[in-house]
């Protein structure tokens, strides 16, 4: 029982650090970059990217392996056929599935655009000479592309609440 309590406790916390990541630089970091110069913006995004990147996918990656050890080490999944002959098995399908694409949508996608943006020549460029419209165009789109790992948290939140 202590395992268990354990285990919950750690999947509820790397869950909390993984989406509150995420949500803090999406709700908070993105909306100051249009308020700063445009290298200032560039900058500041940049070292949050590739300082909060690996610590967040590294949450991720343990949200989805203390749920697994919760679901199949200490759950009641014991044979590949409970994921789909019981409704607990299903709703942990449902939940694992959404959890690695989510990551991976997150690591993959999401990421890469936002560093590509950043790290354009012709961006940064056009943005040192003043001409700001390009840079605040794809920063726009870059967080509508890393938003829909929002509506991945939020699905994973249903499974969760809804089972």
């Amino acid at each position: 029982m202590l395992f268990y309590k354990v285990v919950l406790f750690l999947h509820i916390l790397f869950s909390i650090l993984w989406f509150g990541g995420v949500l803090f630089i999406g709700s908070c970091i993105f909306p100051i970059l249009r308020k700063v110069d445009a290298a200032s913006a560039r900058n500041l995004l940049l070292k949050v990217m590739y300082y909060s990147h690996p610590k967040l996918v590294l949450a991720g990656i343990l949200v989805i392996l203390t749920g697994t050890v919760l679901g199949v080490v200490i759950g009641p999944i014991d044979t590949i056929s409970d994921l789909w002959q019981t409704d607990y098995g299903v709703w942990w399908s449902k939940a694992l599935i959404v959890g690695i694409l989510t990551l991976g949508y997150g690591s993959f996608i999401g990421y890469k655009q936002t560093v590509s943006v950043l790290t354009d020549d012709l961006i940064i460029h056009l943005t040192n000479k003043g001409h700001r419209g390009l840079f605040n165009q794809k920063l726009f789109y870059s967080f509508l592309i890393s938003s829909v790992e929002g509506v991945g948290f939020l699905t994973l939140l249903y499974l969760m609440i809804f089972k």
